[in-house]
Order: C-alpha cells, then sequence, then structure tokens
C-alpha cells in the first residue's frame, strides 16, 4: 500500500465531532500577532547579513518560532485535538510529506518559468547574489515561513477543516494569508497584485497540508518556492538572485503577465491537488479517527 494512503487520521479530512471553542482563535490570533512582532523587531533591528546580525535576527526568529508552535498545541487540545494534527513529528509520514511539499514547489516553480518563457523567452545570466547569502536567506525563509504556516495552516485550518470542511476552509484562509503580505507595498496596484497573488498559492500551501496531513509539506512547498523564486532565478524580477533572467522580447505593458502566470500556476497545481485530495478523502471515508484523550 502506497505510504500516502496509509489509513492513519488525517484530522482535515475525518471529523471527530468537536464541540469547537471560538474564544481560541482569539486567543490564537493575539498570540501569533505577539510572535509575528517578535520575529519583525529581529528583522528590524538587525537587518544586516553579516554573521553577528543574522545569528542574533536568527534566535529571536527561533523565538517567535516556539511561541507560536506552543500556542498551537495548547489551543489545539483545548479543542480536544491532540499535537499530531499538525503532523510535525518526525515519521515516515511526516518525512513523505515535507519530501511531497519539495516536490510540488519545484513543479510549481517549472511551469511558472516555462509559461513565461512561452509569451516572453529568456535566458539566465549571473545574479548579484552569492551563495553564502543564498544559504543565509534560506534559513531565514525556513523559519519565517514555518512561522507563517503554524499561523495561517496549523490550528485555524484544522479547526475550520473540522467544523466547515476541508474545503471551505481552504478558501476562508486564503484571504488572510493574502492580507498578511499587504503591509510595506508601495501602492494600491502592488498591494492587490500581492495580496492576489498569495491569496491563490495559499490554496497549495493549504491543499499540500489537507492531503499528507502534515505540516511539514506545507512548510517545505512554501520554503523551496520562494527560495527558486526569489534566490536561485530571481523570477521576482528584484533583480537580486544568485541567476537573473535577461528578456530576449519586450515585457507586456498592456496587462500584468507576472500576475497571470501566478495565478494561473497557482489555479494548475491547485486544483491538481484538490482531486487527490478529494480521491483520498473517498478512502479515508468512514474509517475511524484515533482516539482524543480528554
Amino acid at each position: 500500500m502506497n505510504a500516502l494512503h496509509h489509513p492513519v487520521t488525517n484530522y482535515l479530512i475525518q471529523k471527530t465531532g468537536i464541540k469547537f471553542k471560538p474564544k481560541t482563535l482569539l486567543m490564537f490570533a493575539l498570540m501569533a500577532a505577539f510572535a509575528w512582532t517578535i520575529n519583525l523587531f529581529g528583522q528590524v533591528t538587525f537587518p544586516s547579513n553579516n554573521l553577528i546580525p543574522f545569528l542574533i535576527r536568527s534566535l529571536i526568529a527561533c523565538a517567535a518560532l516556539v511561541i507560536v508552535l506552543f500556542t498551537n498545541v495548547r489551543l489545539l487540545k483545548a479543542n480536544q485535538l491532540p499535537a499530531s494534527s499538525l503532523g510535525l513529528e518526525f515519521s515516515v509520514k511526516s518525512s513523505i510529506g515535507f519530501l511531497l511539499g519539495i516536490s510540488i514547489g519545484i513543479i510549481a516553480m517549472v511551469i511558472m518559468s516555462t509559461l513565461m518563457y512561452l509569451f516572453v523567452p529568456y535566458h539566465f545570466t549571473k545574479g548579484p547574489m552569492s551563495v553564502a547569502e543564498v544559504f543565509k536567506t534560506s534559513f531565514s525563509f525556513l523559519i519565517g515561513n514555518t512561522i507563517e504556516e503554524l499561523i495561517f495552516r496549523g490550528l485555524p485550518l484544522i479547526v475550520l477543516s473540522q467544523t466547515i470542511g476541508w474545503r471551505k476552509a481552504a478558501f476562508v484562509m486564503a484571504l488572510p494569508f493574502g492580507l498578511f503580505h499587504l503591509p510595506g507595498t508601495e501602492s494600491v496596484s502592488w498591494g492587490l497584485n500581492i495580496v492576489t497573488t498569495t491569496a491563490f498559492y495559499s490554496m497549495v500551501f493549504s491543499f499540500a497540508f489537507i492531503l499528507t496531513g502534515s505540516l511539514w509539506a506545507a512548510i517545505s512547498t512554501h520554503v523551496i518556492s520562494n527560495v527558486i523564486l526569489h534566490l536561485l532565478l530571481g523570477l521576482d524580477g528584484a533583480n537580486n538572485a544568485l541567476f537573473v533572467p535577461v528578456f530576449d522580447a519586450k515585457w507586456p505593458t498592456d496587462y500584468n503577465l507576472g500576475l497571470v502566470l501566478y495565478v494561473t500556476t497557482s489555479i494548475a497545481v491547485a486544483f491538481y491537488l484538490y482531486i487527490r485530495i478529494s480521491k483520498r478523502a473517498k478512502l479515508l471515508h468512514g474509517q475511524p479517527t484515533a482516539h482524543i484523550p480528554n
């Protein structure tokens, strides 16, 4: 039997009959905001990539990560759900989820870069970022993206999946995730672009978690997507990566090609994961969930 379809409890697909406590979401939001503020403090106070500031910033981010992880565990238990519903324990299941997430991120970036080449041919040239900077920033992505996934794909997605179903839960969490990336945008149009792209890609992260039952899948998808997009291939347009694209044709100005490509890729990958989840849900239908201790 495929390990992905092993009959273990997936708390995003299988219902437990919990009595949801609405106040826990408010408590979670407050603690998540506190943790993210700590993380931002480190980024703003120690922005340099020199060794000492980088280490201090990373330690502060790790502290924020511990806070949001602890909050997830405590409030899941308050809603009669075990910590294992996050799927973060070290196991075969979580390992498969982590590797699957990497595959999802790579495939999504291949689709996006291929579509971009079909619209506007390009080639790569050496960019300004060094290999050392790629590793440092990748580590920062790992911590920061894990915090984000615990905030948007942790307790809220699990509880919503238990109460309104995994389909609606994924859609509900997409907009908050998009709005989360709004601060710092330079204009209204740029802000709408950021909210739209991140909201659509949020569906990929959510479905990766729902399919595997392991948050490692969402984390690894999130991290590898950011690393390829921003650090390795410079497809974000910032021209600050290990390699940057040089376009051999004129970039269209009468419509937002980047937005079209990002949304198209997100929909394609999310739809494939949606189909896989639907099939998995049929396999799990009627299977009893694991005993939840009082």
